[in-house]
């Protein structure tokens, strides 16, 4: 089964709140390669949205003038 991932730079708070700073890649992967997928990402974290039982926030930059 494939699932809709968010890799990148998130930060996780308590198990109810994650805030996701920045998105390397964002697809639907199957559950054995997320790991691996994380790790050749540059190690970075992930997220399955559709499955965390909490709240995703995504942080918003304003654009550099």
């Amino acid at each position: 089964m494939k699932r809709f991932v968010i890799f990148g730079n998130i930060e996780f708070f308590d198990d109810h709140h994650a805030l996701v700073h920045s998105i390397k890649s964002a697809e639907f992967i199957a559950d054995a390669d997320i790991e691996h997928r994380a790790a050749t990402l540059d190690n970075c974290d992930f997220v399955v949205p559709h499955y965390f039982d909490g709240v995703v926030s995504f942080m918003k930059y304003h654009e550099e003038k």
